[in-house]
């Protein structure tokens, strides 16, 4: 132990030693500045110029160095400029025309730091050992980084940010613990002829667009080239390989995904194809017998088949993509293993998709497409089905030792049809904020939550066999439908423990029906009121549902036969009561019969009387009507006999008349 604690003490003085040397160099030079002027401050600081315009560095620089002075060249002649970790280690703040070559700048939190400073060099540096960014550009533009060393900075390699019309070239980039280089917001740049390497994260582009890359040289990093929300670049001659995921392109629209990345470019060798705007195409290995990568954006009726598509982002990638059909393809060892985004109808069948780290198939924001026979194996999700991706059916496939089986997030109207989701070691299937789907005929079995709902409501959930799973069933702020009636049935629940000795709607019937006589309670919002009493096997079931539809029949028969003989007996004493009235009734009706009879005996001796009046009274009238008539007679006599004496008289007038008018108007006779 002696030895052992003796060793410890020496490294713990020999490491304060050191530090405190630096702390000590970091304070005793502090800030070193070319000024404006020229000069340089303080004048101790192992830089010397002849011209004011050209500097060399005689010996190693201990403290940061900030230059106030455009159109001048730092030249570092092999020497460093060194800090502690903190602070920056050149600084061009509004600078143009400088150029900073053969100088090592390392233990800073930012190795070189360019701002609002245009038309400036870098070359032949090397940066080491920065805590946050080797080199960082800040709103620069037009700017030349070349034969730079950018290595082993905890942080990233290059970054630029709002940045534009630079030329990145020849540069090494290795070992950063984050980027290599990094693109933020920042456009038209130009990367190539770079050598970047052992980094987490080889070239990355976060909104940034219109940028150039070419014959870069991308390997040993997780990630190779990979562009976010980053449209209209141009990838050419560039070389990935070693990378977890080569290259990568994710967007948010359709746009994000319009690049221009073209065959020249490979992974491991192999040309990445990057389909935009095509269709009708066949992608096989006879026609493809090499592919690096490949995706489609905006295409339409394209079929792959046969292909084998690893170690990049997404194995296949199908952004707005539709009417398109994806079979027996081995995908394994991407991020996503086949992923779809804003894609519809599509087809996916008796595809291998395995030991990818994410999902292994993705559909997001993708409807009315249909996964039939994948085989989905040591995925972190094995099918993801996300973000309002509706309408869709999974059926027939094997979904086994991922950590999530199947999940629908923000879904809603998919079915999931005859899958076997096995072995998977959190969920089995997982719904959250997902609504009205159907899960029927499943196998979901030896998982870690069988089926487990968060906030997903009014989806049905029947015919599966939900067996032997750590928990079958949990249901979190969520109300479903756990069964198809009667006589179709519910599940089958290993952990049920009801038993089976009668059937029917209610289970109250006489004889068993393989339903369960009590419902499977999984809380007082869900339960499944028919749980089947052995495991649902589709073609036996059929026959047990049409057994159990004839029993109900039978029961319902029975049940109308029963209620019939009621009938009829109630009939019978109904009959029996109608008798003693109709006896009642008619007895009565006799009585009434005599009754009538004497009233109308009565009736008609009264109208015999009646009758001979009448007669008489016909006599009467008959003699008035002969007197009346006679006197009738007379009178038109008389009247006719004055009509005569009317008539006369009036000729008489007339003529009478006549001969007064003529002697009034005659003439008397002349005299002779």
């Amino acid at each position: 132990m002696k030895p052992v604690s003796s060793l410890m003490v020496i490294l713990l003085i020999l490491s304060a030693l050191t530090l405190a040397f630096i702390v000590y160099a970091a304070e005793a030079d502090g800030t070193v500045y070319i000024r404006a002027d020229g000069s340089i401050d303080p004048p101790t600081t192992p830089i010397i110029t002849i011209d004011n315009v050209t500097y060399f560095l005689t010996g190693n620089v201990y403290g940061s160095v900030v230059l106030e002075r455009d159109s001048i060249v730092i030249d570092g002649s092999g020497y460093a400029i060194e800090g502690n970790g903190t602070g920056i280690g050149i600084t061009l703040s509004s600078r143009t025309n400088v150029t900073i070559r053969n100088v090592k700048v390392k233990h800073f939190d930012c190795g070189i730091y360019l701002h609002s400073s245009f038309n400036n060099t870098l070359s032949n540096n090397d940066v080491t050992a920065s805590n946050t960014q080797g080199v960082h550009l800040s709103i620069s533009s037009s700017n030349t980084l070349s034969m730079n060393n950018i290595t082993m900075n905890h942080g990233s390699g290059i970054v630029l940010t709002a940045s534009s019309n630079n030329v990145l070239s020849d540069n090494t980039v290795k070992t950063n613990n984050w980027h290599g280089l990094w693109l933020d917001s920042s456009s038209s740049n130009l990367l190539s002829s770079n050598n970047i390497t052992d980094n987490r994260y080889g070239i990355w582009l976060d909104n940034s667009s219109s940028n150039t890359f070419a014959i870069n040289r991308v390997t040993n990093s997780n990630n190779g080239i990979y562009l976010d929300c980053s449209p209209n670049n141009t990838l050419s001659g560039n070389m990935m390989d070693g990378n977890r995921y080569n290259l990568g392109v994710q967007g948010d629209s359709l746009n994000d995904f319009m690049n221009s990345i073209d065959a020249s470019n490979t992974v491991v060798g192999k040309p990445v194809y990057y389909f935009v705007n095509q269709s009708d195409m066949v992608i096989s290995p006879s026609a493809y017998p090499e592919i690096g990568y490949l995706s489609f954006v905006n295409c339409v009726n394209v079929t792959v088949k046969g292909l084998d598509l690893k170690s990049n982002l997404r194995g296949l990638l199908l952004a707005f993509t539709n009417d398109s059909k994806i079979a027996d393809n081995n995908v394994a060892s991407n991020g996503d293993g086949i992923y779809l985004f804003c894609s519809s109808n599509d087809t996916l069948s008796g595809n291998r998709v395995k030991d990818n780290d994410w999902s292994g198939i993705c559909l997001c924001s993708s409807d009315n497409t249909t996964l039939i026979t994948n085989d989905v194996t040591n995925n972190n999700v094995g099918i993801y089905v996300c973000y309002y991706s509706n309408d869709n059916v999974l059926s027939g496939n094997q979904v086994t030792g991922n950590w999530y089986g199947i999940f629908l997030g923000y879904s809603s109207s998919n079915i999931l049809l005859s899958n076997t989701v096995i072995e998977n070691y959190k969920y089995g299937f997982r719904a959250t904020l997902s609504q009205s789907n159907v899960l029927t005929g499943n196998n979901v079995t030896r998982n870690g939550e069988g089926i487990s709902l968060y906030s997903s409501s009014d989806n049905r959930i029947f015919h599966n066999n939900i067996v032997n799973n750590s928990r079958n069933v949990v249901a979190e702020d969520s109300k479903n439908i756990w069964d198809d009636g009667y006589p179709s049935g519910g599940n089958y629940w290993s952990d049920y423990a009801g038993i089976d000795l009668f059937g029917g709607l209610h289970q109250n019937a006489s004889g068993s029906d393989w339903i369960g006589d009590s419902p499977f309670i999984i809380d007082p919002s869900n339960f499944d009121r028919y749980p089947l009493m052995n495991a649902y096997v589709s073609e036996l079931e059929e026959t047990r549902a049409a057994y159990r539809a004839l029993l109900l029949t039978q029961n319902q028969m029975l049940s109308a036969l029963e209620s019939l003989n009621l009938t009829v007996l109630e009939l019978t004493g109904n009959l029996a009561d109608m008798q003693k009235r109709s006896d009642n009734a008619a007895s009565e009706l006799d009585a009434t019969r005599v009754n009538l009879q004497t009233q109308i005996d009565s009736l008609n001796q009264t109208c015999t009387g009646q009758n001979q009046s009448i007669a008489d009274l016909q006599a009467q009238m008959g003699s008035l009507n002969s007197t009346l008539q006679a006197s009738v007679n007379r009178l038109d006599n008389q009247l006719n006999n004055v009509l005569s004496v009317l008539y006369a008289l009036a000729v008489a007038t007339i003529v009478l008349a006549t001969v007064t008018v003529y002697l009034g108007t005659r003439k008397p006779k002349a005299k002779p």
